[in-house]
């Protein structure tokens, strides 16, 4: 879990399109769609736990700075040792034979910068901030359950925490399929968003 919301399309983008198109070209594309399930986080989520598996969710925002260690020690059960400033290092375990194949991709993770130039985006500030209030919008559907599950734990999250606590009183009638956020996020700069973000931000429709 990302946030602000809107950096985990600001990610995919980044690393899948950025030297062909704009940010703004990847949204108004086909792209999206095909590419929504790798950040589709709270959905994938709640389908894990409705078919009974315990799922941990990681916060991006708060192990930044220790990402190897949560993601190899608390998620994977590598091995760890403690070095001097007592933070845990994975290191590889004996009987995995992709153990340091593992380890690499485990430190290249959390690693990709965002890009804030809007200009190169063709984008800006406000629609960047209308996409991340859709987002959080579709996303209350499903956290707001997820909070209630003893099948959930959640790693290093205050920003996922706090989401989870802003959606608590989230209104089912209020939830929006894939198909009507994508095309809601479109909309944000085809000017056809009509009312729905201004009553968000009134607090006339529970996020």
């Amino acid at each position: 879990y990302r946030a602000p919301r809107v950096d985990s399309l600001k990610v995919m983008w980044k690393e899948n399109f950025s030297t062909q198109k704009t940010f703004y070209q990847f949204l108004m594309s086909n792209d999206l769609k095909l590419f929504f399930n790798d950040i589709d986080v709270t959905v994938l989520a709640h389908k894990m736990v409705k078919e009974g598996f315990k799922v941990k969710m990681i916060d991006i925002n708060g192990i930044s700075k220790q990402f190897l260690s949560v993601i190899g020690c608390e998620v994977m059960g590598l091995r760890c040792s403690t070095d001097n400033t007592k933070v845990l290092t994975p290191i590889t375990v004996s009987s995995h034979m992709f153990g340091d194949e593992i380890l690499k991709e485990l430190s290249q993770l959390g690693k990709v910068g965002l890009d804030t130039n809007f200009f190169n985006m063709n984008v800006t500030k406000r629609q960047l901030e209308d996409i991340d209030i859709l987002l959080n919008r579709y996303d209350c559907a499903y956290l707001h359950q997820l909070a209630k599950s003893d099948s959930v734990d959640i790693l290093d999250g205050d920003a996922l925490l706090g989401r989870m606590i802003e959606c608590a009183n989230f209104v089912e009638k209020n939830a929006m399929t894939r198909e009507v956020l994508i095309q809601e996020i479109k909309n944000v700069f085809l000017n056809e968003v009509g009312d729905l973000i201004d009553n968000i931000l009134d607090g006339k429709v529970i996020q």
